[in-house]
C-alpha cells in the first residue's frame, strides 16, 4: 500500500455519504411512484362483483361437498335437508341476536349522548 490509498479526504467521505443518502431517497422515492401506478384503480362495483362471484362459487363448492359426503357417508335426501335446515336455524338465530345486541348497543349510546 501507499500512501495515497492510506490517506483519507474527510471532506470527500462526508460529501460521498450525503450523495449516498440523496440517492437512496430519490431511489425510494421513485420506487414508490413505480408501485402507486401499478396498482389497479379498483371502483365499488368491482369489488361487489368480486365478491358476489366469490360468494357464489364458494356456496356451490359446498353445495357439491355436502352432497358427495351425503352420498360416501350413506345418508338419505331428508336427513341432509333435516341437518341443513337446523344448521340454518341455528346460523338464523346467531344473526337474530347479533341484530338485537346491536339495536341494544345503539339505543344506549343514543340515550347516553341526548344526556349529555
Amino acid at each position: 500500500m501507499n500512501a495515497d490509498e492510506n490517506s483519507v479526504d474527510t471532506g470527500t467521505k462526508e460529501s460521498t455519504a450525503a450523495d449516498d443518502a440523496a440517492a437512496l431517497r430519490a431511489d425510494k422515492a421513485r420506487r414508490a411512484a413505480q408501485l402507486s401506478a401499478q396498482a389497479p384503480v379498483t371502483h365499488g362495483r368491482v369489488d361487489q362483483r368480486r365478491l358476489t362471484r366469490t360468494i357464489v362459487l364458494g356456496s356451490i363448492a359446498v353445495i357439491v361437498a355436502v352432497g358427495w359426503l351425503a352420498r360416501e357417508f350413506g345418508i338419505e335426501a331428508n336427513e341432509l335437508i333435516g341437518f341443513l335446515a337446523t344448521s340454518l336455524l341455528l346460523v338464523g338465530s346467531l344473526i337474530a341476536l347479533g341484530l338485537v345486541g346491536a339495536l341494544v348497543l345503539r339505543i344506549i349510546k343514543r340515550t347516553r349522548a341526548a344526556r349529555r
